[in-house]
């Protein structure tokens, strides 16, 4: 069983069906989200998806529930650019990062970016 946590609004993930992704994806819709926007990776897992440990949390089927409801996907924090095209790869609609270096991305790739806000 999941855990409660105040981020899911009192939905129970266990009483939904499908994969985790999916019931995500689900849970979001049902509080009335636009935008879904999960971590990139599983907080066990390695920070790149070269690297041996790597377990994304953002997933295919995440990615595609959200978007057969209508949501559009925005994982973060995203620092690496072996994981921007990961995520690519699934067909999100943005990233979260605070790498001002990732903005250079060429079309078709490019996608849009949730720069990290630093106050002045």
């Amino acid at each position: 069983a999941l855990p409660n946590s105040p981020w899911l609004a009192g939905i129970s993930l266990d009483r939904m069906s499908g994969t985790l992704g999916q019931r995500i994806a689900r849970a979001a819709k049902d509080i009335g989200a636009d935008i879904l926007s999960p971590a990139a990776k599983h907080d066990s897992s390695s920070i790149d998806p070269d690297v041996e440990g790597w377990i994304p949390f953002t997933t295919r089927d995440m990615v595609d529930k959200a978007h057969e409801l209508g949501l559009r996907v925005k994982p973060w924090t995203v620092n690496r650019m072996t994981v921007v095209e990961e995520l690519l790869d699934l067909k999100v609609d943005g990233i979260i990062t605070d790498c001002a270096s990732l903005h250079g991305l060429n079309p078709p790739r490019a996608l849009t970016f949730a720069a990290f806000f630093r106050p002045e």
